[in-house]
């Protein structure tokens, strides 16, 4: 048996080399059908299919802020992720992180890198322990105890040669002296983090000079047996437990979700939507194919009938049609795996949009298995079309009456059933592209209301020397207080160095803001305004900007006019809406 599949295979390969315009458009058709699909699955598979790499991940929720007039869940600002994780009792575990970047010293030139701010309860979450050394402690993660610091495993590699002995060391962070007291294992990520140098406490976040921005991501897992309706009753309860004391920080409901499809949600339809047009374009491989095999198998009818009558039988003519189509099915699925391999390396380098998961993002066993069994079943399927073809009337007689009969399908011949196939994927493939790239060109026409070329963002990091210190032991007042004379230094801070900005040589104008333009605002204000009679009062996203912002981001004004330097003593506050 297995000699006379190595004559097949030796005679498959002469017929190939005998035929290079159709060896090359078949394993062409095939290589790209299949490496599209094979890709575009893949990264589907990583992103949206693939359960989290955690523990129990189909418990993992995430607790969000929603704001009863915004009509949107946003993260919790930190005191509120406190309150929660003091108080509720459906998860058995509850974190918080959040993403910062801050001023890195005592490791050749100072500069920034990205770091990641994590409660003690984070790591055990997601189920990572140190290559070396330990993790936070609860004591750790406290005001006035948090000088302590993980070490991404690329960092410790590049920056001390994966050294053990770096367990003890200290670092300097935004003028903080830090111990290094663990490194995390190799690959270590969390969705939607993207790559992190170090990670310290969350409760450093203060200490760190404000670098963390927005709010804080709450997440947990639900304790054995309890419901996701079950916790979202809780927190409900919890939050109106907290709604009713006097405290000044307050959200108006907590919104409990599953972790993986809100960290997906953005991009779901977009990778769905890419998966449709994929599994066309290899539909219409499978036409083109079918189309070639069948066309070749026409043009070699009386090549069978001349083997049919020197003895060869139906069995062995099927094998030999068999044979050379599964030939060029592997080699077009071998071809089409490695441009599959180059395009999902080639996905975590792109930044047109935020991709969730990039790290996952790979080519999976199961999907290049799946890729090389679309292609052999593609090539049995019209490998065997000539043969059955043949069987259907005698070889030898078509040998003598001259004729090559047609096969039909349905009462349509098959080639012609297979060309209207084609066309109409082409068309529905083809219209689609077309409405996807006038978006497109529409999109980039768009005028999004601010200057799009020559404005760039620069995001300064504030010396902790500058800020006063912080005393997690002083009453609320004093915390308060505290807290407001931060954000005064902070913004004085800020107003040098656009002033220093001003004076760069080629720099038309400076100013500042807490955001830059279509960047998510996490500053909120209560409005109660009265028109038609009617009082009415809600929630709005505002932005805190200084004079000379809308010039400066070319934001055109409709009415009124650009604040000015004394609007910030004014009563009342001047508005721009």
């Amino acid at each position: 048996m297995l000699a006379l599949f190595g004559r097949d295979l030796q005679f498959g390969v002469r017929m190939l080399r005998r035929s290079p315009g159709f060896a090359s458009a078949a394993v062409l058709t095939l290589a790209l059908g299949i490496g599209a699909t094979t890709a575009v699955f893949s990264v589907a598979n990583a992103v949206i299919l693939r359960p989290l790499p955690f523990p129990a991940s189909g418990r993992v929720m995430i607790v969000l802020s929603a704001a009863a007039d915004v009509g949107k869940a946003y993260r919790p600002m930190e005191y509120m992720y406190v309150e929660w994780r003091d108080r509720q009792r459906c998860f058995d575990l509850f974190a918080g992180a959040l993403t910062s970047r801050t001023i890195l010293r005592g490791l050749g030139e100072a500069r920034e890198i990205p770091i990641a701010q994590v409660s003690s309860g984070f790591f055990p979450l997601i189920g990572v322990q140190p290559a070396i050394g330990r993790l936070f402690s609860r004591e750790e993660d406290r005001e006035g105890r948090d000088s302590v610091v993980l070490l991404d495993n690329g960092f410790w590699q590049r920056e001390f040669g994966g050294n053990p002995k770096v367990l003890g060391q200290t670092i300097v962070l935004n003028d903080r002296p830090v111990t290094i007291i663990g490194v995390l294992p190799p690959e270590t990520h969390f969705p939607g983090f993207g790559a992190r140098d170090m990670w310290v406490p969350l409760a450093a976040r203060a200490s760190l000079g404000g670098a963390g921005r927005g709010g804080v991501l709450a997440i947990g897992r639900l304790r054995p047996g309890v419901t996701r309706e079950a916790a979202q009753a809780e927190m409900d309860a919890v939050t109106r437990q907290i709604a009713l004391e006097p405290t000044k920080y307050r959200t108006s409901a907590a919104v409990v979700t599953p972790f993986q499809p809100w960290l997906t949600g953005e991009v779901r339809g977009t990778f769905f939507m890419l998966a449709g047009a994929a599994a066309f374009l290899l539909l219409i491989a499978c036409a083109n194919i079918a189309n070639l095999v069948l066309a070749r198998g026409t043009a070699r009818r009386q090549e069978m009938a001349i083997r049919a009558s020197l003895g060869a039988g139906r069995a062995r003519l099927a094998a030999q049609m068999l044979t050379e189509s599964v030939l060029l099915a592997a080699i077009g699925g071998v071809i089409g795996m490695c441009l599959a391999v180059a395009a999902v390396r080639t996905a975590p380098t792109i930044r047109a949009i935020e991709i969730p998961r990039v790290e996952e993002i790979a080519v999976d066993r199961e999907f290049l298995l799946l890729g090389l069994g679309v292609s052999l079943a593609t090539g049995i399927l019209f490998g065997m079309a000539p043969a059955l073809q043949a069987w259907r009337r005698g070889l030898i007689a078509s040998l003598h009456r001259g004729e090559a009969p047609a096969a039909r399908l349905g009462g349509l011949h098959l080639r012609d059933a297979l060309v209207a196939a084609q066309l109409a994927l082409v068309m529905v493939l083809l219209t689609g592209a077309g409405l996807m790239t006038n978006t497109l060109l529409r999109l980039l026409h768009v005028d999004l209301g601010f200057a799009r070329s020559n404005v760039f963002t620069v995001r300064p990091s504030i010396p902790r020397a500058l800020l006063p210190a912080y005393d997690p032991k002083a009453d609320a007042a004093t915390r308060l207080a505290s807290f407001s004379q931060r954000r005064v230094r902070a913004a004085q801070f800020v107003r040098q160095v656009a002033e220093r900005l001003r004076r760069i040589p080629g720099v038309a104008e400076a100013s500042a803001a807490n955001e830059a333009p279509l960047t998510m605002s996490y500053g909120g204000y209560s409005l109660t305004y009265a028109g038609h009679g009617v009082r009415r009062k809600s929630d709005a996203l505002g932005r805190d900007v200084d004079p000379g912002y809308f010039r400066t981001a070319g934001i055109p004004l409709l009415a009124g006019r650009d604040f000015e330097p004394a609007d910030a003593d004014r009563k009342p506050v001047p508005l721009v809406l």
